[in-house]
């Protein structure tokens, strides 16, 4: 049986009706939900995940939506997945849920200080956790996103329009 993989999207990016719903893809044996707090039961969830994977936006409402509680009732061979915002799970959290076991990986892609130029960084040195340097975030919606307002704030200053330039000062 596929393992179950307890994701949390963007709310706009919600399976189904409610965001409180635990819903599960019967091929894959996906779970998605946008806010753990809004489970019945997150623990229950959480002990049953193999792994999390978080795809939140960081805005405050979403600044610390795991912390020490949800990755304590993690399994201790399930997998953190972040390739968001290091900032979504609580200061410290992390390392001391790894330190703890539970849960026992974690891919991170996203770190409180970037880029990490220390080799020396303390998730970096350890063997259960896999680093890369922030370029896991990729995704059409947002591209396309950046490319349209990049578009539009060209458009604007070709047509004359340099409302938009924070230092119109330089301008000649």
């Amino acid at each position: 049986m596929p393992p179950i993989q307890l994701l949390i999207p963007d709310d706009d990016q919600n399976i189904g009706p409610e965001p409180a719903e635990l819903h599960r893809d019967p091929c894959y044996r996906c779970a998605s939900v946008g806010d753990l707090s809004r489970l019945p039961d997150a623990d229950a969830a959480l002990a049953e995940a193999d792994a999390l994977s978080l795809h939140q936006r960081l805005v405050p409402a979403t600044e610390g939506n795991v912390g020490p509680a949800d990755l304590a009732a993690m399994k201790p061979d399930a997998l953190l997945v972040n390739a968001s915002r290091a900032e979504l799970i609580a200061p410290g959290a992390l390392e001391a849920a790894l330190d703890a076991g539970r849960p026992g990986f974690a891919a991170l892609d996203v770190f409180e200080q970037e880029p990490v130029y220390d080799p020396n960084h303390p998730l970096l040195l350890r063997p259960n956790v896999l680093c890369s340097p922030h370029l896991g975030y990729a995704e059409e919606a947002s591209y396309r996103q950046y490319l349209e307002i990049a578009y539009r704030n060209a458009a604007r200053f070709f047509d004359g329009d340099t409302s938009h330039v924070l230092n119109p000062e330089i301008l000649i």
